[in-house]
C-alpha cells in the first residue's frame, strides 16, 4: 500500500553531522535491530536499476535504490559532486527489514534536493502493516538552491518490508544529492524509549 506525505511541519533539533548532510542521527543508530543506509551518489552508477548505498549498516539484507530509466547521474551540478537528476518520474529506495514480527517500526529519512523554481521532491513509503505516522519534521535551507528535508514514519506493527521513493510532481523533474535512511524495529516494552532517544515521535503528535 502505497502512502504519499503532505504538509511540512514545524522545525526539530538537528544532531551534528557524521557524513556530509547527515545532519540527523538517531541515538539508536547501530542498534540490534536498526539499520542505516547512506546514499551519496557520488560515483557513477553501472545499472540504474541496482544502485548500492555508499555507506550500509543493515543486518538483514543490502538496501539498494532503483532509479530507473527516468534518471540520470550528474557528476556535478550547482556546487555539488554526484546528483541524481530524475525526468518526471520517480526514485525508489528497497530497505530490507527485520523479518521477526515486532509491534512498532520507526524511521528517519533524510533527503539533500535542489529547487530552483521547481517544487520539491514528493516522499511517499510502499509498505505492509499499519501507518501510524508520516510527516516532515524539518527543512532546512543549505544555500545554493539546496534544501535538506527530515521525514519521520512510524508503523504498528513492523512491515515485512517497505519501499521508501521520491517522486516529481505536476512534470517537473528532481535533482537529489543524498538520501540517509534509518530504521528500527522494536518490541512493544521499547517502543517509550526509543522516541525518546530519538527525541521525537509522540512530542510531534501530541502538538
Amino acid at each position: 500500500m502505497k502512502h504519499v506525505l503532505g504538509a511540512l511541519a514545524v522545525a526539530v533539533f538537528i544532531a551534528p553531522a557524521t557524513w556530509a548532510d547527515d545532519l540527523y542521527t538517531p541515538e539508536w543508530r547501530g542498534a540490534p535491530t536498526a539499520t542505516y543506509q547512506h546514499w551519496s551518489f557520488d560515483s557513477e552508477w553501472a545499472d540504474e536499476n541496482y544502485i548500492l548505498p555508499d555507506v550500509v549498516d543493515n543486518p538483514f539484507g543490502t538496501p539498494f535504490c532503483e532509479a530507473g530509466s527516468d534518471a540520470e547521474w550528474l557528476p556535478t551540478f550547482e556546487g555539488r559532486d554526484g546528483v541524481m537528476h530524475v525526468y518526471n518520474g520517480e526514485i525508489d529506495f528497497f530497505v530490507p527489514n527485520n523479518p521477526e514480527a515486532l509491534p512498532d517500526k520507526f524511521a528517519y529519512v533524510q533527503i539533500t534536493w535542489w529547487n530552483e523554481g521547481y517544487d520539491q521532491p514528493y516522499p511517499y513509503v510502499d509498505h505492509g502493516g499499519d501507518l501510524v505516522d508520516f510527516m516532515y519534521l524539518d527543512q532546512l535551507d543549505l544555500g545554493g538552491g539546496w534544501y535538506w528535508d527530515l521525514i519521520y514514519i512510524h508503523w504498528q506493527p513492523n512491515p515485512l518490508d517497505e519501499i521508501f521513493g521520491f517522486m516529481t510532481m505536476y512534470s517537473n523533474d528532481m535533482w537529489i544529492d543524498q538520501v540517509v535512511i534509518d530504521t528500527i524495529c522494536i518490541p512493544a516494552p521499547g517502543a517509550m524509549s526509543v522516541l525518546a532517544l530519538g527525541g521525537l515521535g509522540l512530542l510531534r503528535r501530541r502538538r
